[in-house]
């Protein structure tokens, strides 16, 4: 069953993935809503970084991030984040955004770029369609400070503090460590 599904997304993948910019309203849509979302929750924590350090950048995340993705989750649209090793166990993958993950990680050993890595359809969710977009996120150099091998301990500290089930940790830059994951209500 599960290599079925594999199958189905690699071969739906390619066909999504060559389609051009600009052909799906929906597509572009997600795609302008993670570009909108990286970008404001990535400027915030770089100034706080910046101005406070990095455990002062930990708490903004972790009381920021969600009301982000919920400001970016409007005319029928839910923005999330989602990892197969989660920070925080509310960005647990469904089924589906596990299949797409699990896609990314057999793409970037292929040696796909991981910045580039996205994948999209339409589903049948509770009897309604809907559809839905992923786009990877890649372990950049400083994500290594709270998601890499040798967090500091100040670091650690207050990231166990704030998320005691953390799975978030020993990434290397050019990592997936996880996922802006879409869905659009198709019907309202």
């Amino acid at each position: 069953m599960k290599k079925n599904i594999l199958l189905k997304l690699a071969i739906v993948s390619c066909f999504f993935l060559a389609s051009t910019p600009g052909s799906n309203k929906n597509l572009d849509d997600a795609r302008k809503r993670v570009k909108s979302f990286a970008t404001e929750l990535q400027g915030l924590l770089q100034n706080t970084l910046s101005s406070k350090g990095p455990v002062a950048a930990i708490e903004v995340c972790s009381k920021k991030a969600s009301v982000i993705a919920e400001k970016h989750s409007n005319d029928g649209w839910r923005v999330k984040r989602t990892s197969l090793r989660p920070r925080n166990a509310d960005n647990s993958p469904d089924k589906w955004e596990r299949e797409v993950l699990l896609l990314f990680e057999k793409w970037r050993k292929e040696g796909k770029e991981p910045d580039k890595l996205e994948y999209y359809e339409t589903v049948e969710i509770d009897g309604k369609k809907r559809f839905r977009y992923m786009k990877a996120i890649v372990t950049k150099p400083l994500c290594t400070l709270c998601h890499g091998t040798n967090i500091p301990q100040e670091i650690s500290n207050k990231i166990l503090n704030l998320y005691p089930e953390d799975k978030a940790r020993g990434f290397k830059e050019g990592d997936i460590r996880g996922a802006f994951s879409l869905i659009y209500n198709l019907e309202n």
